[in-house]
């Protein structure tokens, strides 16, 4: 069995400012989608490790698109999302959660374990066991979690893992389909 793993899929990200932003989000989404229905079992898990949209008071068209993605991807692969820090908010001293939005999906609020591996979510603390999914600091076994966007310069890579449970091992499929910040240095004019 495979667990495909990513985080901050960020719908609604520059959604009124650049109207690009959104069709790459999307063929980003399609992209993965494409993956899992090539490369997947219907008994595979899908983890989104926090930032499914972009801020926590997301706009109708976000929800739109995350509600259409995960439905299709529903179609493929059992699907979980993990609460984090970017999916909730306090509002008179208790948390709300973005997550809440999908009673069709399976939202990891507590520790949990699913197929050898600890999830830890938002506000909770970590067992120290072999296989950790740390989703608020973004780490599974110590190594970064992809994002499957990139939104910030100092993002690593974008893509996703895939964890294959028999051989407790991981790959990494990078997101070609989002563009990447690039620096360039002029060293003479």
């Amino acid at each position: 069995m495979n667990i495909w793993l990513t985080k901050n899929i960020l719908f609604g990200f520059k959604y009124t400012s650049d109207k690009k932003i959104r069709n790459q989000i999307l063929n980003s989404t399609n992209w993965l989608i494409e993956i899992i229905k090539q490369k997947g079992n219907q008994d595979d898990i899908f983890i989104l490790s926090g930032g499914l949209f972009y801020n926590t008071n997301p706009s109708i068209i976000a929800i739109n698109d995350a509600r259409n993605f995960i439905n299709t991807l529903k179609k493929h692969i059992n699907v979980y999302l993990i609460n984090t820090t970017k999916d909730s908010r306090m509002f008179d001293n208790e948390y709300y959660s973005t997550l809440d939005l999908f009673d069709d999906v399976k939202v990891i609020k507590n520790p949990t374990v699913i197929e050898n591996i600890d999830i830890v979510p938002f506000l909770k603390t970590n067992n120290n066991s072999n296989n950790v999914l740390q989703s608020n600091i973004g780490l599974f076994n110590n190594d970064k979690i992809p994002n499957l966007i990139q939104v910030d310069e100092n993002d690593n890579k974008t893509g996703l893992f895939v964890f294959n449970t028999n051989k407790n091992k991981y790959i990494f499929i990078e997101n070609n389909i989002f563009p990447k910040h690039i620096t360039h240095v002029i060293n003479t004019i």
